[in-house]
């Protein structure tokens, strides 16, 4: 009997693991229109994020210790998965955190949405899976609280607002 609890403990370890190495991760995309009325959604899976042009941002953030390198995607290109003019991006994180990022934000050179930390991918435990990041090193504007405030990490959702 002993051995039995012994191989279920291991079994609940192993699970409790699976979440942030072995899970597959996706990430919901909408768009609404001002008004709320729902025009597209997909999910997308890591390895369609990782078929986007890649973007990397060398920078340091309040929250990792030195300069790192992110990449992934440009919000830009994500916004462009429906034809439209976006007027902001409405992101979501795990623990319900949100922050708007505005359509002026959304260029290349501006945010991403990383997939990757220093190549690897990053783990929920370590504001993974998804994190807005903004090039606050290579553009001073976003060194700022403003900016820090949208660069949400752990994302789940992603909802694009349309005029």
């Amino acid at each position: 009997m002993k051995t039995f609890w012994v191989h279920v403990v291991l079994l609940l370890c192993a699970l409790v693991g699976l979440d942030d190495a072995g899970a597959a991760q996706s990430l919901s995309l909408t768009w609404r229109t001002s008004g709320g009325v729902l025009i597209a959604e997909r999910q997308v899976a890591l390895a369609e994020l990782d078929a986007f042009p890649r973007f990397q941002i060398d920078t340091a953030t309040p929250w990792t210790l030195g300069r790192q390198v992110f990449d992934g995607p440009s919000l830009l290109d994500l916004s462009r998965l429906v034809p439209g003019d976006v007027r902001e991006a409405r992101v979501e994180a795990l623990n319900d955190y949100s922050a708007a990022i505005p359509a002026e934000d959304m260029t290349y050179g501006g945010p991403i949405l990383a997939t990757r930390r220093n190549q690897l991918a990053m783990p929920v435990r370590d504001k993974g899976p998804f994190w807005i990041i903004y090039p606050i090193d290579a553009e001073p504007r976003y060194n700022s609280a403003t900016f820090r405030e949208r660069m949400v990490w752990q994302v789940k959702s992603i909802e694009f607002i349309v005029p």
